[in-house]
């Protein structure tokens, strides 16, 4: 008799994610989900509780792998591999920047997260310590239109060098120009 084989949370989650990636969030379903297990159904179920169930943790493993991106050493600038981190993520996993970032009910709950994980990295980073809370929030809501715009156009395959090198390079330029400027406004000495 052959053994039956157990399928885990993490597996059905890891499988579930990855046809998300593949095909978008409305592919998702116990049956699709079985079928990249190679299982029935009944494994879905058992370890997951319910397709609403599988679909936050689906969100929670987007938002885990984009936060991987977001600390990557994209280059020698934590603040700037964040923004890179983002942008290279829509350019590598669509499906998935479409799902935090496109799908309204899933981006009202997605976005904020993301926004506070970014500004509690950058209380951390040296670079933006003396700065105060008011001026690294402009810094980083800045940062953040300029970021999540390249995203959108990487999404998009319309980013016009949508390589790591010149994603980096755009950001830095950006940065350079935007962020004396936010902290200049906060500080009143810009109109």
């Amino acid at each position: 008799m052959p053994r039956e084989t157990t399928f885990t949370k993490a597996m059905v989650v890891e499988a579930a994610t990855r046809l998300v990636a593949e095909s978008g969030i409305q592919a998702l379903s116990a049956r699709n989900v079985a079928a990249q297990l190679g299982a029935s159904t009944a494994p879905i179920y058992a370890s997951v509780g319910s397709i609403e169930a599988l679909r936050e943790a689906v969100i929670e493993s987007a938002t885990a792998q984009l936060r991987a991106y977001t600390l990557k050493p994209w280059s020698e600038r934590p603040f700037l591999n964040e923004g890179a981190g983002l942008v290279v993520f829509a350019r590598e996993q669509p499906r998935l920047f479409a799902l935090l970032f496109l799908t309204p009910e899933i981006a009202a709950e997605s976005v904020p997260k993301v926004y506070a994980h970014l500004l509690a990295d950058m209380t951390g980073e040296p670079r933006f310590s003396k700065l105060t809370v008011s001026e690294r929030d402009a810094v980083l809501e800045r940062m953040w239109f300029v970021a999540l715009g390249m995203a959108t156009l990487a999404y998009s395959g319309q980013l016009r060098n949508p390589t790591t090198h010149g994603i980096v390079t755009e950001l830095l330029e950006a940065g350079l120009v935007l962020i004396p400027d936010a902290v200049a406004r906060v500080r009143g000495k810009k109109p």
